[in-house]
């Protein structure tokens, strides 16, 4: 039996998929009624490419208030002095973080900002992580995902952390700090969103987003639920051994 590298479970559903960035504008600029004001948050995992996300989608969207949410985070310094317990010294463990995104946001300035963003009188864009933070009850939530393995593959190529500027720290640190800190913290807010997404946002592949209904999203997931099912692997090499030419990809 051959191997399955690609293992895939089929749903059928007559809802399209908007693959690209012209598809994804065009479906969610659907929603944006320019006579009254409304809240757009876009959610994203860190990891996924908020310069990627502002210069193809956000910057389309006309008469319309853009914050980053990571612009109000603390900054760099500050987080990893907060996490240095769960990180450790040494190179490769660290201790899982109990922490949640709102405990790196200053709290005068993200009130500050939750009421700005309330008293504003044009429509408003919200972006970046944690951007669900700026408003608890937005018109429209898309969440923007990642996969874990694409984000190890961009460490390597030079992105840095969430909140840290490490583009050429040893890639095992970095892998380090996305499994102790910012995954959880990731996971944690993605869950607690999960019932209320309006529309899911596959970002693994540059510049070739791919979007459904959070409405199917969830259908997909119930139906993997419901029988036997296999996670796609991947192969890597890592401090315990093993090679990427070991499996024929």
């Amino acid at each position: 039996m051959t191997y399955d590298l690609h293992p895939k479970i089929n749903v059928v559903s007559s809802e399209s998929i908007q693959s690209g960035y012209d598809q994804v504008f065009q479906k969610l600029n659907e929603y944006l009624i320019h006579t009254k004001k409304q809240i757009f948050i876009f959610e994203c995992y860190p990891g996924v490419d908020l310069q990627e996300i502002f210069e193809q989608l956000v910057e389309r969207f006309t008469d319309v208030r853009i914050v980053c949410s990571d612009d109000i985070a603390l900054d760099s310094a500050s987080v990893t002095s907060m996490i240095a317990e769960e990180m450790t010294t040494d190179r490769v463990f660290g201790n899982m973080s109990r922490q949640t995104f709102q405990d790196f946001f200053p709290i005068h300035e993200l009130q500050t900002m939750q009421e700005d963003i309330q008293n504003c009188q044009n429509s408003v864009i919200v972006y970046g992580t944690a951007a669900s933070l700026l408003c608890s009850d937005p018109d429209l939530l898309v969440y923007f995902g990642i996969t874990r393995w694409e984000i190890q593959l961009r460490y390597r190529a030079g992105m840095s952390n969430w909140k840290a500027n490490n583009p050429s720290e040893d890639s095992l640190k970095k892998f380090k700090r996305g499994y102790f800190f910012e995954w959880r913290l990731g996971d944690r807010s993605r869950h607690s969103l999960f019932k209320n997404i309006n529309f899911y946002v596959d970002t693994s592949v540059r510049g070739i987003p791919k979007m459904v209904s959070g409405n199917l999203l969830r259908a997909c997931i119930i139906k993997t639920g419901q029988q036997p099912f296999r996670v796609v692997p991947y192969f890597d090499q890592s401090v315990w051994g093993g090679t990427m030419d070991e499996v024929e990809l």
